[in-house]
């Protein structure tokens, strides 16, 4: 008797060209892991190593000036590190546990979890579109998608939030586990804080209070690497930091995919004009999420899966600064949408928006000097709203079903 793949869900061994596109994205991203060990890389996850060496030492972590950092780096031999640190307090912490290394010992640690994290992301979504813990089209989808790529190259975190999305919409039968995971995702980067919103819209309150269960007790466990002080340091630098942002000129950076680096972009010379698009263009968007997602407490998974990466496309572009890497968060809406979608219109957009992500990060130091060129991904990210929004309205009136991932 022929042996079955026990993960594959009784494939024949003659089927194992199938797990060919996992073990190809595994070992992609492994290698661009490496590739950033061995070339000094990971800008971003120095910040984390360095920060996490002040938190140690009781320092408060987000007054810390370039000079600061820059005598941080001499101290522990950092040659590349861009600061400051923005981010919550446990993504320091946890890398404290890796502060006996040195950086880049640290560094590859750090990257081998982010890529089993790619991994195990792969599997959930794998699970909820065909059933099965290995689908040629998500792992395929995963090797290819160039925020993943930065997202190794510079050391992020990205990868692990991810993760923590795909249970968020995995679990969607399970509102504690759901809002747990969520919970998580959002003590290491607030990218999905705006699932909170979505939560509250829909009147979903079970998920919000396995929300609330959630940052409670991570926020417990994780004092002991953070400490108490650390967290009270945060909360009264995100507003100083929301408010600086939006006060400031509209970054135009490349690597800013969003809506308002952009038109700041396009409209070079008119940075109020820009500002003034920008902010019509968000309320536009935002409503458009709105009236989408209204009333829809009793919806079925699909299309909570399909309504929470609606929510997490229109957060990338409509933020002031939607770093390139932050479009992880889309792979979301691209697996769903592309599961949900029967017409090949919708998946043909689908596959060219994730064409312009991918090329947006290969390709922007060649086309300095061309701004309509340098926003592929924003492009990519509005025409995911688009077919994201579509697929919504057409499943709109399908029954209630059980959740397809346990």
């Amino acid at each position: 008797m022929r042996h079955r793949w026990l993960v594959t869900g009784g494939w024949s061994r003659k089927s194992w060209w199938v797990l060919s596109p996992a073990i190809a994205c595994v070992v992609l991203h492994a290698g661009i892991a490496a590739w950033a060990v061995v070339g000094n890389q990971g800008v971003d996850f120095s910040v984390y190593y360095l920060a996490a060496k002040a938190l140690r030492q009781g320092v408060n972590i987000y007054t810390l000036t370039d000079a600061d950092f820059a005598a941080l780096a001499r101290a522990y031999d950092v040659q590349r590190y861009a600061p400051p640190y923005p981010y919550p307090p446990l993504i320091a912490g946890i890398v404290s546990l890796l502060a006996p290394l040195p950086v880049r010992g640290a560094l590859m640690v750090w990257n081998a979890a982010s890529v089993l994290a790619v991994l195990v992301t792969g599997l959930l979504l794998s699970r909820g579109r065909s059933r099965r813990w290995i689908d040629p089209m998500v792992f395929g989808a995963l090797a290819l998608f160039g925020p993943i790529w930065t997202t190794l190259y510079a050391g992020q975190a990205n990868n692990f939030v991810l993760l923590t999305l795909a249970l968020y919409v995995a679990q969607w039968g399970s509102t504690m586990l759901s809002g747990c995971a969520l919970a998580f995702g959002l003590m290491l980067k607030p990218l999905a804080a705006p699932l909170l919103v979505h939560l509250v819209w829909r009147r979903d309150w079970p998920r919000l209070i396995g929300v609330g269960v959630g940052l409670a007790g991570i926020l417990l466990v994780s004092l002991p690497l953070t400490g108490t002080q650390s967290v009270f340091d945060y909360l009264r630098h995100v507003p100083q930091l929301g408010l600086q942002r939006l006060a400031s000129v509209p970054v135009t950076y490349p690597p800013n995919q969003s809506l308002l680096g952009c038109l700041g972009r396009l409209l070079g010379d008119a940075p109020a004009l820009a500002r003034a698009l920008w902010l019509g263009c968000s309320v536009l968007l935002c409503v458009g999420v709105a009236l989408l997602a209204r009333g829809t407490l009793q919806s079925h998974n699909q299309r909570f899966g399909l309504e929470s990466g609606l929510v997490l496309i229109t957060a990338v572009l409509v933020v002031p600064i939607g770093w390139y890497h932050h479009g992880v968060v889309a792979m979301l809406a691209i697996v769903l949408v592309w599961q949900s979608a029967r017409a090949r219109t919708v998946r043909a957009v689908v596959a060219t928006a994730f064409t312009l992500i991918g090329a947006q990060g290969l390709l922007w130091h060649r086309l300095q000097g061309h701004p309509w060129l340098l926003s592929l991904g924003t492009y990519g990210l509005l025409l995911l709203y688009g077919v994201t929004a579509r697929e919504i309205r057409r499943s709109a009136g399908e029954p209630t079903s059980a959740p397809s991932v346990s």
